[in-house]
């Protein structure tokens, strides 16, 4: 097999694995309880999780609202989700196109009142596409809906991520796992991209020049909602 030579090409050649599944599943813990507060999960939402890779969302919130519908250009991830998750008559599984990664047109118009787009926007192909996703998710969104686009990466260096990652995995005491998931990285598909293509990062002035444009009821956190404590995330209200 050849070697993902951009973004789209690693995420959608990546399987689960150990290491990877407790850091991700710790990092969607975290995230859930930072978030209950902001997002109010409740027994009446219909949730839109975009880029929902192996499905941690739609586990941590499936029992909790009434619809759970995750999103992702990876046939590999939605087939993981499917074998996981499919069995729940309230998950539902949708496959991105490649090509127009943003585009939602395929699902019903203001059909969702949460939306979470989680540690997604850095692997965009430009950073224009986050305006294609948003006037995307205006579509979809249901009068009165949240969306959340979360852990956005601005000019911050890496290492702070890897810090918070290992101080809260060692208070979980899960900093082995942690570790090696670290490592894994470093010497993994995922540098040698990153080294290539880099990641987009967005700070705070773009966002908020952004929401001016569009004309969005829109908010900018800075309060920790990751475990990568550097990140910023982009509250929308429709």
């Amino acid at each position: 097999m050849s070697r993902p030579q951009d973004w789209l090409g690693f995420w959608s050649s990546r399987e689960v694995t150990p290491a990877r599944d407790v850091v991700w599943r710790m990092n969607m813990e975290f995230f859930v309880k930072a978030t209950e507060s902001i997002m109010k999960y409740s027994t009446d939402d219909v949730i839109l999780d975009i880029g929902c890779g192996a499905g941690y969302l739609p586990e941590a919130l499936h029992d909790r609202v009434r619809e759970v519908h995750g999103a992702d250009v990876s046939q590999q991830y939605l087939d993981h989700c499917q074998a996981k998750l499919g069995r729940l008559a309230n998950c539902y599984f949708h496959k991105l196109d490649e090509a127009g990664y943003t585009d939602l047109s395929f699902l019903p118009e203001q059909s969702f009142t949460k939306i979470v787009c989680l540690s997604v926007i850095q692997y965009y192909d430009r950073s224009e596409d986050l305006e294609k996703l948003v006037r995307s998710i205006r579509r979809v969104a249901a009068p009165g809906a949240l969306c959340l686009i979360s852990d956005i990466p601005g000019s911050a260096a890496a290492s702070a991520d890897a810090l918070s990652l290992l101080s809260l995995a060692a208070r979980k005491r899960r900093l082995f796992h942690a570790v090696r998931y670290l490592l894994k990285m470093r010497f993994s598909e995922y540098h040698e991209v990153r080294t290539q293509k880099g990641v987009l990062d967005f700070e705070v002035a773009d966002l908020n020049q952004l929401a001016g444009r569009l004309g969005l009821d829109a908010e900018v956190l800075t309060d920790q909602l990751t475990v990568n404590r550097s990140r910023h995330h982009w509250l929308i209200r429709f």
